[in-house]
């Protein structure tokens, strides 16, 4: 049976027995996946989240990346093109070139799946949002669960692996706030089922050297190249996704005779398709700037490596949100997968038995997506640093959370003593349910009963608070073409009021250029300028100005407009 393991350790029936383990485990990974199945789970998964307690009650936390993507969405939905704010980033220069351009420093997906649902539904754009996420919590953790179902025996122990692995791929906020990162997490496992699909419907034996043949043989490659290429419109980090699935076809092919060329040219063909199309997107509707800035890689470029990156990359793959309070639980998460593989080497049946898993399909098509994943963000980190230390960003390791599962846990669940898999049953319930308990129940209650402000937009205010409803309420009645709005939350004054604002410049001598600049854009001779700062810079203080010292400076040379509970509004008098 293909549920049962067998291993044996006596004499040549091992290597007999492990034969059985690996055609077992490459049958169940074949005939395990059934699309009617994966979409009826969807469906399923979809309605319970939807009966999510508090789920709709609690606004979503819109972040200032998604402030400008939404600015975008927002437009193009109104009709007025995809166009947003020229975006600010911590350590880059800044310098006013437009109110509105076509955004390019974050891939379109997202937002043209905003204004796709708000078309077909009629939903403001937080209610897309949350429809969005929804539909992408219940669509990846079915494609993570199918997966991670696929590299392990059936039985009790395997459905619980797979359940903890792929929710500890979707942390609470997915739910609530809007993330491409939460897309791309979702739509990843589908990719790598498909890579496996194609390669178990594939026959080396049969030359097919006929055209139409050769054709039939590479078109499923295409698909496959195609389908992993167009993750990089969700995320451009996601490049490491095509990257991973085509150094799996790299190393199957190697050990086939024929045609492999054709199919790994038709898979690199696929993924050019979409990267190629996006790339000339930008550079066709972009205001201007380089590709490298156009992709919100900064603008300069340099080779430094520190190789304490190397243990900081690790830590951050390993650190799986489980009993973190703990000062050692981020340690045997590290150091497992090194006790694994001592205690495999040391006993020669499992020595053979992980060899043999790791050269299966699924276990090396994780393997090597994994260390895509980690090799992008290592290398990223390394020529673009002047941007940002891209390999402390927590959100970059959710995709590979179920892959460390894949690898060092799944493993495992091969124990030939049946009393020793449903030993390992106990740890996983706990671990199911101390997620469902502390990652979801306790952090929803707890948003639910935080005495919060809400916008008019819909989203939970994270700027001007107290009274942030009323400010945005005035300073929108003041819109025309010659008011000049400067502000340290500039973003989410546009998004919430659709003034095109200015973020805090550094001095007086900058701002001066700013606004001969705009009055040159708007054809305005003498506009009025108001600052409509927040006294506190709050997470932007390592890369605004210093907005105490504007405010002493302002209230020095201007005059309040308006009495806000925690707003300075101020017309600057030049």
């Amino acid at each position: 049976m293909i549920g049962e393991c067998p291993l044996n350790t006596k004499g040549d029936a091992t290597k007999l027995d492990l034969k059985k383990l690996l055609a077992g485990s490459e049958t169940l990974q074949s005939g395990s996946i059934s699309w009617r199945k994966i979409l009826l789970c969807v469906a399923m998964a979809w309605v319970a989240l939807y009966f999510v307690p508090h789920r709709t009650a609690i606004p979503p936390r819109i972040h200032s990346d998604y402030a400008y993507m939404f600015i975008a969405a927002d437009r193009l939905y109104e009709g007025a093109g995809y166009g947003s704010l020229q975006p600010i980033a911590p350590m880059q220069q800044w310098e006013y070139q437009y109110d509105y351009g076509f955004l390019t420093q974050w891939p379109a997906a997202y937002g043209l799946c905003v204004v796709g649902i708000r078309t077909l539904t009629g939903y403001d754009t937080i209610d897309a949002i949350r429809f969005l996420n929804l539909f992408t919590c219940a669509f990846g953790l079915v494609g993570w669960f199918a997966f991670l179902r696929s590299t392990v025996p059936r039985g009790i122990s395997g459905l619980l692996f797979a359940f903890a692995g792929a929710g500890a791929a979707f942390p609470t906020y997915f739910l609530l706030d809007p993330s491409t990162d939460a897309l791309f997490v979702a739509v990843l496992p589908y990719v790598l089922i498909l890579a496996l699909q194609v390669m178990k419907s594939y026959d080396p034996q049969q030359p097919n050297r006929e055209p139409e043949k050769l054709l039939l043989s590479v078109l499923p490659f295409v698909a496959l190249g195609f389908a992993a290429g167009t993750l990089v419109w969700i995320r451009y980090a996601a490049i490491a996704a095509p990257l991973g699935v085509g150094l799996f076809l790299a190393l199957k092919c190697r050990s086939m005779r024929n045609r492999r060329l054709w199919q790994m040219l038709g898979y690199a063909l696929g993924i050019a398709i979409p990267i190629v199309l996006l790339i000339l997107l930008n550079k066709t509707m972009s205001p201007g700037g380089s590709v490298q800035q156009q992709l919100n890689l900064g603008d300069n470029t340099g080779l430094q490596i520190e190789w304490n990156d190397l243990a900081r990359l690790w830590m951050n793959f390993v650190n799986l949100g489980y009993y973190d309070y703990h000062w050692y639980s981020r340690y045997v998460f590290a150091l497992w997968p090194a006790a694994l593989i001592i205690i495999g080497s040391c006993i020669p049946p499992a020595r053979r038995g992980l060899t043999r898993l790791a050269i299966s399909d699924s276990m090396s098509l994780s393997i090597v997506v994994a260390l895509s994943l980690l090799g992008v963000l290592f290398a990223g980190s390394a020529v673009f640093r002047g941007k940002f230390d891209y390999i402390g960003l927590e959100r970059y390791y959710l995709p590979a959370r179920p892959l460390y599962f894949a690898m060092f846990v799944a493993p495992l669940l091969w124990i030939p003593k049946r009393w020793w898999r449903i030993g390992l049953c106990l740890p996983l319930v706990v671990i199911c349910l101390w997620t469902v308990q502390q990652d979801w129940s306790r952090p929803l209650k707890r948003w639910h009963q935080a005495e919060k402000e809400t916008t008019q937009y819909g989203l939970w205010a994270c700027c001007f608070t107290p009274g942030a409803s009323a400010f945005f309420d005035w300073l929108g009645k003041q819109e025309r073409k010659d008011l000049i709005v400067v502000s340290n939350f500039h973003d989410y004054i546009t998004l919430e009021i659709g003034i095109p604002a200015l973020p805090l410049p550094q001095n007086e001598e900058q701002l001066s250029r700013w606004i001969a600049t705009v009055n040159e854009h708007r054809g305005t001779n003498n506009p009025q300028i108001v600052f409509a700062v927040d006294p506190d810079n709050r997470y932007r203080e390592y890369w605004m100005p210093d907005v105490k010292a504007w405010i002493a400076q302002l209230e020095a040379k201007s005059a309040p407009l308006y009495a806000a509970e925690n707003a300075v509004v101020l017309e600057w008098n030049r």
